[in-house]
């Protein structure tokens, strides 16, 4: 499977968007603020399902973890830290851009680092940047109708929180026994490395020792090149999930990679959290490591190929991304791991000896992040849907 989705991921494991599963024919998404809102506009909806004919094959129910955990994925990381910007919604620095017009490419004024995109990249019709193929965007060819719509993926990706944070625990004994980390070094030392972040969202390559607290929590201004340099990924690994899934100027054969490279691979994200925290010392068994919790992924682009699939297929889940080194990097260890006919979930940990010579340790992740369900949708445009048959 082109994405990843074999061993335990098989779609015969899936609760919809399968053959073996009734057939889905829309998305609604209904979301409120509160919970009375959310049962009242739920119900609506499913009135006017009804109504029409239609039938509700699948309901997931995503919310917001809870307390502190508000704002984090299950396996206790803050989340939609990195997300871009949108040329014509967010306002820009004018002191600071890249390129030149009409291609020039200005950062964020609100969120230093974030760079502002043009709308095309996320809906179909709009300006491009320009590295992104025509081709897979299929700019000239789509119908008029789809026009200022959206491609968006859905994915239920299941987590096993307790069986990710064991396998952090038993790598990092494998590097102490090597002696390729001090025998002090903390699991959340360790764990941040994989993600490439603190729980609290500040970035290991800014904060190396120890999380940088709320204030760096969503910093996004760092490229792993002068701040300070990290090409070999000593202290942000290569194969960390903040590295695998947007390198920045991570350098790819020995040169590094043009920021217009990554504009055009850039998505939306719009997730949630689907189940209760677990918690070993709770005694209620929607805390305990058998009941269903993870991430109901969402997100929106307008070329399916080049963006969601160029992420999961060349970067995620390829265990030379990036290329070039001597000892590939190995593929994301937080969402991939070893998958039969991708990889075989080895990484590889850059490091120094005690004596201080460079020494690379081979350590080996299964997958605890398994996809239960998964879609392509099409979103139209607001104005579309007010002009469809029967729209209020």
């Amino acid at each position: 499977m082109v994405l990843g989705d074999t061993d335990d991921n098989d779609p015969k494991h899936w609760v919809f968007g399968c053959a073996d599963k009734p057939t889905v024919h829309a998305v609604l998404t209904v979301a409120s603020d509160t919970a009375n809102g959310l049962a009242g506009a739920l119900e609506e909806q499913k009135a006017a399902a009804s109504q029409a004919g239609a039938v509700v094959v699948y309901e997931q129910k995503g919310a917001a973890l809870p307390g502190e955990k508000k704002g984090k994925e299950h396996f206790g990381f803050k989340d939609g830290v990195s997300e871009p910007e949108v040329e014509g919604f967010d306002e820009p620095d004018p002191t600071r851009f890249t390129g030149e017009e009409p291609d020039r490419v200005f950062y964020s004024k609100k969120h230093p680092g974030t760079r502002i995109l043009p709308a095309g990249e996320f809906v179909i019709g709009r300006k491009l940047t320009p590295a992104h193929n025509r081709g897979t965007a299929a700019v000239d060819t789509i119908p008029d109708w789809m026009r200022d719509g959206s491609f968006q993926v859905v994915r239920r990706l299941e987590q096993d929180v307790a069986g990710w944070w064991a396998q952090v625990d038993a790598q990092l004994r494998r590097l102490k026994d090597l002696k390729a980390v001090p025998q002090d070094t903390g699991r959340d030392w360790f764990a941040a490395r994989l993600v490439g972040r603190w729980r609290d969202g500040s970035p290991v390559c800014k904060h190396p020792d120890r999380p940088g607290g709320a204030a760096a929590g969503s910093d996004n201004d760092f490229k792993y090149l002068g701040d300070p340099e990290d090409p070999d990924g000593l202290i942000t690994p290569l194969f960390s999930h903040l590295r695998k899934t947007n390198p920045r100027a991570g350098l790819v054969a020995g040169t590094p990679v043009d920021e217009s490279f990554i504009d055009a691979r850039r998505i939306i994200r719009r997730g949630a959290p689907y189940g209760q925290p677990f918690d070993p010392t709770s005694g209620d068994e929607l805390n305990g490591p058998d009941a269903e919790r993870g991430l109901l992924f969402v997100c929106y682009q307008s070329d399916l190929v080049a963006q969601f699939e160029f992420i999961q297929v060349n970067w995620i889940n390829d265990p030379d991304f990036p290329p070039g080194r001597k000892a590939e990097p190995g593929p994301d260890p937080l969402v991939s791991g070893q998958l039969a006919t991708v990889n075989d979930g080895r990484v590889s940990w850059e490091g120094e000896s005690p004596a201080g010579e460079r020494q690379t340790t081979a350590l080996d992740f299964r997958p605890f992040v398994h996809t239960r369900g998964a879609l392509y949708c099409f979103t139209p445009p607001s104005a579309r849907c007010a002009d469809s048959p029967g729209a209020a």
